[in-house]
């Protein structure tokens, strides 16, 4: 399992041990609990670019982390060897419904008008209770907030990495 692939989606990076029975302390890309994928297969991808293929046998939540025991770094000595690699999941793991993405689908998509004009960087996203917006970084470095909505997105091309906008919708957020 090679981790960076268009169908392995980041989890979150494990950024230390904690107490001395293995358990590995993972700073979470997601908003939602990974105890979903308990007993499923992941992917460690270590800066050495070396792959380690692991299950998650445990999760839970301590504070702004995850505790989690991965089979089968399951003692102290072990579990050091994967301090600073990415946690990736197959996708396969997830079920969407109604077309529905994930940000680490499409994050860094460049930001596009109907005519092709690029006008920014998709490098966030931010739950308000109507709708979620995107945040997308302009070329000269500030930032702004697009609803991700019909209305204001025409198509998001997962091939081509580009979300495209309706220009009439979005004109006052870029500049011509």
């Amino acid at each position: 399992m090679i981790a960076p692939k268009d169908n392995y989606l980041l989890i979150g990076k494990l950024i230390g041990t904690f107490g001395n029975k293995g358990e590995l302390k993972l700073f979470s890309a997601w908003t939602v609990d990974i105890e979903i994928f308990i007993g499923k297969e992941l992917c460690v991808h270590l800066p050495n670019n070396i792959d380690k293929e692991v299950v998650l046998k445990s999760a839970r939540r301590h504070k702004n982390v995850f505790l989690v025991n991965l089979d089968p770094y399951c003692n102290i000595e072990s579990a050091k060897e994967l301090i600073g690699g990415d946690v990736y999941t197959n996708d396969k793991y997830l079920s969407r419904e109604n077309g529905e993405i994930y940000f680490s689908d499409i994050d860094g998509f460049e930001c596009c008008l109907e005519s092709g004009k690029i006008f920014g960087r998709l490098v966030g996203f931010k739950e308000v209770p109507q709708y979620d917006l995107f945040v997308i970084e302009r070329k000269d470095g500030s930032q702004i907030d697009i609803p991700n909505i019909p209305e204001f997105v025409k198509t998001i091309e997962r091939i081509n990495r580009k979300i495209i906008f309706f220009s009439n919708r979005i004109k006052d957020y870029y500049e011509d």
